[in-house]
């Protein structure tokens, strides 16, 4: 049993870091990509070239931002946060009552009945 959960712990941990090393390289390669482009563009002083450029920058910029926030599980986390508030925010506070325990002369724990409980329980029995 501990085998499989360790397993499937250990395939979690792996697909997080890999999509992690995806997202970092994808960062690195948009880096570049857009360093060489608007450097041609810069050379260039059409107009219709840097439309071009900025859609490209749009385009793969969005997929960038989308890409790490669910490597690194923005979305997830928010959610996760507002499930337990929902949760403890449904959850009645209650005080927990108190069971008074005796020790009985043999050695057995007996739980002490109270009086009002006891003349309650006497006047719903007549």
């Amino acid at each position: 049993m501990d085998d499989e959960r360790y397993q499937a712990a250990r395939r979690r941990v792996i697909g997080r870091l890999f999509w992690r090393l995806t997202f970092f390289l994808d960062l690195i390669f948009f880096l570049l990509l857009m360093y060489v482009l608007w450097l041609s563009v810069g050379r260039t002083p059409e107009s219709e070239d840097n439309l071009g450029a900025l859609f490209a920058t749009f385009i793969f910029g969005s997929g960038l931002l989308v890409h790490g926030a669910l490597a690194f599980n923005v979305f997830g986390r928010l959610i996760d946060r507002a499930t337990r508030r929902e949760l403890e925010r449904d959850q009645p506070e209650e005080k927990p009552k108190r069971k008074r325990l005796q020790l009985a002369d043999d050695g057995e724990v007996v739980a002490l009945v109270d009086d009002e409980s006891e003349s309650q329980e006497s006047r719903y029995a007549r």
